[in-house]
């Protein structure tokens, strides 16, 4: 009986040695020291890792990003999510609307004078315009002031007379000026009135309602051919006619469609061409 008790807690000890677990509450992975046993436990097997996650980014409705600039159209795109995104709601581009659109812009030779026209097809808070004009194209000087539309949607042609010219290149310019004193500047135009016998022509009013004079600059003392023509081609008119150095007026406009042509005046083989409007 002893020797039996003996035996008995001899193996218990060499149990307790032999056999130890290495591990905490939850099943998984057991290193004994002797071998090495992998036992089953939860939904997996072997070396489980339960992980909830880091979130990078969390996303909630919001006004997320947003662009803005001076003006008064808007365009946006709202939308709501969650979890790890970039949710923008409202994002918002706003463009600024010009002052006012020119839709030409030219000089030309008068006589003694240096004729200036030019034409908006829209104008948005419009005050006046400044003529400027300068010999070198870097100093300009202002020459008068011409009242603006205030606010259209429709064409308007305007005109201007500089009677101080020479055989020098004169440049000029517009200034146009809101009612909030912003302005802005249209391109540089340049030309010179020294005697020659250089063809170029002047149509106004353009835009027209129909009853629209072309004048004629130069002295080619040739043959003129005026042809007038829509923007896909097709022929209204055509004349031949002595060179006038009044006013010729284009009689057959008044029975043109509403629309944007192409006036070509041509002497010998030397072609010049501007657009015209009729309303």
């Amino acid at each position: 009986m002893r020797f039996c008790l003996f035996i008995l807690l001899f193996s218990m000890l060499c149990l307790q040695s032999l056999a130890q677990f290495h591990g905490g509450i939850g099943n998984g992975y057991h290193k004994m020291s002797s071998n090495e046993t992998q036992y089953k436990g939860g939904s997996g097997k072997g070396d489980n890792m339960q992980s909830t996650g880091t979130v990078i980014f969390q996303g909630n409705k919001g006004q997320g990003y947003s662009k803005s600039e001076y003006g008064t159209n808007t365009f946006s795109k709202g939308g709501s999510g969650g979890g790890s995104s970039c949710n923008c709601e409202g994002m918002q581009l706003k463009i600024s609307a010009l002052p006012i659109h020119l839709f030409y812009f030219d000089a030309f030779c008068d006589g003694e004078n240096i004729k200036l026209v030019w034409t908006t097809a829209s104008e948005i808070n419009n005050d006046y315009f400044t003529i400027e004009k300068s010999y070198d194209a870097i100093t300009f000087e202002a020459l008068n002031h011409i009242s603006g539309a205030g606010n259209s949607n429709s064409f308007i042609s305007y005109e201007y007379n500089d009677s101080e010219v020479n055989e020098d290149v004169c440049y000029y310019r517009l200034k146009q000026t809101d009612y909030d004193g912003k302005y802005s500047y249209s391109q540089v135009i340049s030309l010179s009135c020294e005697k020659t016998n250089a063809l170029d022509f002047i149509l106004y009013p353009n835009p027209s309602n129909g009853e629209i004079f072309l004048r004629l600059t130069g002295s080619p003392e040739q043959e003129i051919i005026i042809i007038i023509a829509d923007l896909h081609g097709k022929k209204y008119c055509q004349q031949t006619l002595p060179f006038i150095s009044g006013d010729i007026k284009i009689e057959e406009a008044r029975n043109f469609p509403k629309g944007m042509y192409i006036v070509n005046v041509i002497i010998n083989k030397e072609a010049k061409y501007k657009k015209m409007i009729i309303e």
